[in-house]
């Protein structure tokens, strides 16, 4: 039985992000439950906030009512669970409305950006100012969020996601908002230049955890080089296996190879480059 939402807890996060960012009708929460895990969870309603206030307006409101809420970036985790919440009866708040670039440092190398910022639009923001900055990209959809990837412990290109993080804004249970490293002092200028700050730190405590919404961070980019070079690889027998992985592994850490390796088989291969090459085929 779907769970429901008091009319008042409904109308209270009505006044906080407005009635048409509160969506209570089954085609309007359809979209949320899809997934490709046969998982299913039954859920009251999704609450879609657009700025730090709103997010602290419905955690106020979640206290005041007795909610559990379940937040997520862009819902593009497909595989592992996507949007669905971690049990039944949770209220999702959605943060893809709040997609505001906040920042661009190109000397320093970093962006500070909202839940709801995708790997797309940072791209097209560089691209657009001229800006000799590239994103540590995974090999996800155009669409998934930065901060929602990167506090899920992803793995990009170049690095872990996690590690690139500073200066986390996160609103907690109960409300309070804190600002982790020297982003806890005022007109701090060096918040996402060294992320530790004084003391002990705090980062760690969000991610892959429910202590609290992040609603901003400042996110490492890395400098562009004139010349970049990829190569395919071959094997004729598994026999050479090993010693393949062992020599791809030196020159991992000799940083000879400063981005990720794949290795797969025939089919995988051909899955990877067959569109590429139908591509440049094409363009021809």
């Amino acid at each position: 039985m779907q769970p429901e939402l008091s009319s008042a807890a409904l109308a209270a996060l009505a006044q906080v992000v407005g009635s048409a960012n509160v969506h209570t009708t089954p085609p309007a929460r359809a979209p949320y439950a899809a997934n490709v895990s046969g998982l299913q969870r039954s859920f009251p309603a999704v609450v879609l906030p657009g700025s730090t206030a709103e997010v602290q307006g419905v955690v106020a409101v979640a206290n005041q009512h007795g909610l559990t809420l379940y937040p997520f970036s862009r819902g593009r985790n497909w595989g592992l669970g996507s949007r669905l919440p971690a049990r039944d009866g949770s209220l999702l708040v959605d943060l893809s409305r709040m997609q505001r670039i906040r920042e661009v440092n190109a000397e320093l190398g970093y962006a500070v950006v909202e839940p709801g910022v995708t790997q797309r639009q940072l791209h097209a923001y560089l691209v657009e100012h001229g800006l000799p900055l590239a994103l540590n990209v995974i090999g996800s959809a155009l669409d998934s969020s930065l901060l929602g990837n990167a506090l899920e412990r992803g793995i990009g290109y170049f690095a872990t996601r996690a590690g690139s993080l500073s200066g986390l804004e996160v609103v907690l249970g109960n409300g309070t908002l804190l600002k982790t490293g020297f982003a806890h002092y005022p007109q701090a200028q060096t918040s996402h230049v060294y992320k530790h700050g004084i003391g002990p730190g705090l980062d760690g405590l969000f991610y892959q955890s429910n202590f609290g919404i992040v609603c901003s961070a400042g996110i490492e980019l890395i400098r562009r080089h004139g010349r970049h070079r990829s190569a395919v690889l071959r094997i004729q027998h598994e026999s050479q296996l090993p010693g393949l992985v062992e020599a791809v592994a030196d020159l991992r850490r000799r940083e000879v190879l400063r981005m990720v390796v794949h290795i797969g088989n025939r089919a995988r291969t051909y899955c990877t480059l067959a569109p590429l090459v139908y591509e440049q085929m094409g363009s021809g």
